[in-house]
């Protein structure tokens, strides 16, 4: 079941998705020399029976088959899809996602002359996705008016392209990564001091483990959303507003297509934090 042709839709797919679904096809190993025309549902079944991952995983995994073989069906190579009938079952979730206490961010402020607590902090107060932040440029930092801007690529969807607004404590922080004396040529926002970029899994193996072992306390990196939705709330911020600025759809058309909430609006907003 090998499947190096590269489609025209393929060519379209998002920098993310790709990775995805190459992860996804990495997982279909054992399957790779098989002809398309002896795969039956069995030997599918079996392929999603090797994964230990959730659900989530699964559902990508038979996604990339059910690709292939109706491409093959397209080309007349085989006449049914032996996946049609396999379902998966949703798996319980298994990260359990823990705000950061209030004393817990106090440490961070603490050490705010420390590029990794720099990180958290500006995630803690800006309720962005975590790779929103890291791969993001500083073409899209706009001091001026206090906002980073989320591009289309780094968009999860629609609503995730978005200008999110900067606290003022945040400020400097951001600042101070545009201002890494040791930048060059690169142009991402984030830099540690030697002017490296960091990247989500460097960061998750080797600096958040210190943070954690100094908070006494295990966080996951997303936990920062989840601490910038319950710092938002506790702080009285409408739904409304927490929707525009994490990047959220609005369930009301009232509110997704008739409502302009303006920068000013945001910053007041994010300021009460």
């Amino acid at each position: 079941m090998r499947f190096t042709n590269k489609s025209k839709e393929y060519e379209l797919l998002k920098d993310k998705s790709v990775t995805s679904k190459l992860s996804a096809y990495k997982h279909c190993e054992c399957i790779y020399d098989i002809e398309i025309r002896n795969l039956n549902k069995a030997i599918c079944e079996d392929v999603l029976d090797r994964i230990e991952a959730g659900s989530s995983t699964k559902k990508s995994v038979l996604s990339v088959i059910r690709t292939v073989i109706r491409y093959a069906m397209d080309m007349n190579l085989v006449t049914k899809d032996c996946t049609a009938n396999i379902n998966i079952e949703e798996s319980d979730p298994v990260i359990d996602r823990i705000p950061f206490s209030k004393a817990e961010i106090a440490v961070l402020w603490q050490n705010s002359d420390k590029w990794q607590y720099k990180i958290l902090l500006i995630l803690l107060y800006s309720g962005m996705r975590v790779n929103e932040l890291l791969k993001n440029e500083i073409v899209n930092v706009n001091f001026e008016e206090k906002y980073i801007y989320v591009p289309k690529n780094l968009a999860k969807n629609k609503e995730s392209e978005r200008k999110v607004p900067m606290h003022d404590r945040v400020l400097p922080l951001v600042r101070s990564f545009v201002d890494n004396p040791h930048r060059g040529s690169k142009t991402n926002i984030i830099l540690n001091d030697a002017g490296t970029v960091i990247t989500y899994n460097n960061f998750c193996a080797r600096d958040l483990p210190r943070i954690n072992k100094a908070l006494e306390h295990e966080h996951k990196f997303h936990d920062t959303r989840h601490t910038f939705a319950s710092m938002g709330t506790e702080a009285g911020i409408p739904e409304l507003y927490m929707q525009k600025i994490m990047g959220h759809k609005p369930k009301s058309i009232l509110y997704n297509t008739y409502t302009h909430i303006s920068m000013d609006e945001l910053l007041s907003y994010v300021n009460k934090l």
